[in-house]
């Protein structure tokens, strides 16, 4: 395990001790974990490092907790749910065949609590089945880049920010920037994303955990897939002609939303491959149903890892494992897409990785 070195963001941990605590024991709740006489600096703001990229530029993952005392930090659990998280963001393809172009670091971050009732580092919380944040979603976001930050050649432009919440409830979120505060053209071309993932009722060892865990972290944050499942409510039964138009208007031409299309005559990202014989195992074609809507938007498979995070096993679709692999070379090798000839160049290297597996 290599430590790389240590900076303090909270002023107030500079100076928190138990001592501190016990005379001030209505700021923290019943299940605050603070051990006696120890100043918690030693445990907050730690970065280390779990693997160095061997192919590329390296495309930083940097894992982080939120609701993790100090005790958790010191007693080896917050060491755990980081590795564990980082095997599981590996354990699918494509990632598995692309791991060696990402650096994956984490950062321990002391929560006062574990409650997640606005004490904890990041300020998350878990209820309707996502994460929240207190007092806003954008600010835990920037609390989850400021602590990320602390990790050596940290960017916006090369770094995903993934985040595990110690709760079982049922939560899973991803902001990009223009969810967290900035604004204009360049929050829209950052490569920065922040998932955030609690560990459900399984816990750390179930499947359900590593799906959304993937889905928000790899699907989400990284790769900037749409969802593919829908909503039962009114409000999302059919999508407006003008939110159709932006996936190809907007959308597509930055390499986002690849995994739907909002028409269904015209020409689709997973075009290509639905020619490709080598892939008529997939049953490609144009499925109702994504982006919430249960009309206006249509999906490339019957199902995915991007549609439902309850079967085990379930992986990405192939268009969904082009975009990864596309986000991977766009970081990692500084490929630019949309030079003359490039796609093609670009699509036969992902065929041959891709059909090795």
């Amino acid at each position: 395990m290599k430590r790389l070195h240590v900076r303090f963001i909270f002023p107030l941990l500079l100076v928190l001790t138990l001592g501190f605590i016990a005379c001030n024991d209505a700021a923290v709740d019943d299940e605050a974990q603070v051990m006696r006489g120890e100043d918690l600096r030693q445990y907050d703001h730690q970065v280390y490092t779990l693997q160095e990229h061997t192919q590329g530029r390296g495309i930083k993952f940097v894992l982080l907790g939120d609701g993790f005392t100090a005790k958790d930090i010191a007693r080896g659990h917050y060491d755990e749910v980081m590795r564990k998280s980082s095997e599981m963001l590996f354990d699918i393809e494509p990632m598995r065949s692309l791991r060696g172009y990402f650096d994956v670091y984490y950062v321990t971050a002391v929560s006062i609590s574990s409650a997640l009732n606005g004490q904890s580092a990041m300020g998350c919380e878990v209820s309707d089945n996502v994460v929240n944040g207190i007092p806003s979603g954008a600010s835990m976001a920037q609390r989850a880049k400021e602590i990320a930050s602390l990790v050596p050649g940290f960017s916006v432009d090369n770094t995903v920010v993934s985040v595990v919440v110690n709760s079982n409830g049922y939560g899973g979120i991803t902001y990009y920037p223009f969810h967290a505060g900035e604004s204009g053209d360049e929050a829209y071309e950052q490569q920065i994303g922040y998932a955030f993932t609690s560990f459900h009722a399984d816990g750390i060892d179930g499947f359900k955990f590593k799906n959304v865990l993937i889905h928000e972290t790899i699907g989400h944050a990284f790769a900037k897939l749409s969802d593919e499942y829908t909503y039962s409510t009114d409000d999302y039964a059919s999508a407006s002609g003008n939110l159709r138009r932006q996936e190809q208007n907007f959308w597509w031409p930055r390499y986002w939303h690849l995994n739907i299309t909002g028409y269904r005559n015209i020409d689709v990202p997973w075009t290509p491959f639905m020619d490709d014989p080598d892939y008529a195992s997939e049953n490609l074609g144009l499925y109702q149903g994504a982006n919430y809507y249960r009309n206006g938007f249509w999906r490339a498979t019957e199902n995915s890892i991007m549609r439902d995070t309850d079967i085990e096993g379930l992986g990405f679709n192939v268009v969904s494992r082009w975009a990864i692999f596309l986000r991977t070379m766009m970081i990692g090798e500084g490929i630019n897409p949309d030079e003359p000839g490039m796609l093609d160049e670009l699509r036969a290297r992902f065929k041959t990785l891709d059909l090795r597996q």
